[in-house]
């Protein structure tokens, strides 16, 4: 899920797609914006906005990504992966935030609820039932799940399983 303003010009929630060739140094872009995502199904709306949403405490929901059908979102094209051959080696899916900050303080700006993910459903962002596409129609649950955070002290996750995290930051700070 993302919040961007300057993308979307509001502060919902939306569900998307971001592609890089090399770790976004200078390539990527976002959703259909340009020519590096192709979309075949229509049974799942990239960029859409999430007008529900839990409430820390209260009464959580679900966003199911793909409302009980088991079809490929879309797809990059190969030819922009130049040292790709057949398959991803990895995919990664979770929060994620852009610190603006150029005098190196670090943004405010949380990720989920902004609780840990010690505190559980109830609390704290998740993602689970996890699927990786094998072939068109081949779905598998997710394998080796492990967590990369780039900025450890301020965001976090805990797996609970292969095809379940928790995920979270920064509730702890007070940054200006």
């Amino acid at each position: 899920m993302n919040i961007y303003l300057g993308l979307y010009h509001d502060y919902q929630p939306r569900f998307f797609i971001y592609w890089t060739t090399d770790t976004c140094n200078n390539t990527g872009c976002y959703n259909h914006r340009c020519g590096g995502f192709v979309q075949p199904s229509n049974k799942i709306v990239v960029e859409f906005a999430i007008s529900r949403t839990s409430t820390s405490g209260g009464s959580q929901l679900d966003v199911l990504i793909d409302n009980g059908i088991f079809e490929p979102i879309g797809y990059s094209p190969s030819f922009l992966f130049t040292l790709l051959t057949e398959y991803a080696v990895t995919v990664e899916c979770g929060g994620e935030i852009v610190n603006m900050h150029a005098s190196g303080r670090h943004t405010s700006t949380q990720m989920g609820s902004g609780c840990y993910p010690g505190s559980g459903i109830g609390k704290v962002a998740y993602m689970r039932n996890l699927q990786i596409a094998l072939s068109e129609n081949e779905f598998q649950p997710v394998q080796d799940l492990e967590i990369i955070a780039t900025s450890p002290y301020y965001y976090g996750a805990k797996i609970l399983n292969d095809t379940f995290f928790y995920y979270r930051g920064p509730d702890h700070l007070k940054v200006i």
